[in-house]
């Protein structure tokens, strides 16, 4: 049974420093423990069900639902993704300033300098963005992290289904 400490180890930080620790944990997909965690799962779940012709990964994205706070959809600034980050030249001091300004604004309801309105049309929603360009490079490191952790564990999958039935379908 894992303890908080475990679960905190392996869990997406939010841009105000806070661990998503509730009654589900949210691993971060750039965390190698949460990787082999998932990749160790699928293959075995797959070498070990006979009948399996089909699996199906789903719910595999970062938090999308707020159970507690609209800082649950603001994350990963873990030092998994870090490290990641700045090894793909990104700075990431300032991505996780310029989300905390973006999160900050929201959370004050459209009452500070960053003024976001209660209603937004496409328009302000994108000149928001283009005025902001490190909230696309966080967005675009987020997608490809959570790309490259489902092709990890799609690979898992197939490897071990390679062996005794290469006719199984993965389905995201």
């Amino acid at each position: 049974n894992p303890t908080v400490r475990d679960r905190l180890s392996v869990c997406c930080v939010d841009v105000t420093g806070e661990h998503g620790v509730d009654t589900v944990v949210r691993g971060c997909p750039n965390n190698p423990a949460v990787v082999r965690y998932a990749e160790t799962l699928i293959h075995e779940l797959v070498s070990t069900w006979p009948a399996m012709d089909m699996l199906n990964l789903d719910h595999l994205e970062y938090t999308h639902w707020c159970q507690k706070g609209l800082n649950e959809l603001f994350v990963c600034f873990c030092g998994w993704c870090r490290q990641k980050a700045e090894g793909n030249g990104i700075d990431f001091e300032q991505v996780q300033r310029e989300v905390a300004s973006a999160y900050d604004a929201l959370v004050a309801g459209g009452h500070s300098d960053s003024h976001i309105p209660a209603q937004v049309s496409t328009n302000e929603a994108l000149s928001y963005l283009v005025e902001r360009p490190q909230l696309a490079v966080w967005l675009n490191f987020r997608m490809s992290s959570m790309s490259e952790f489902i092709r990890r564990v799609t690979e898992a999958g197939r490897d071990a289904a390679r062996k005794q039935k290469p006719e199984l379908q993965i389905g995201i």
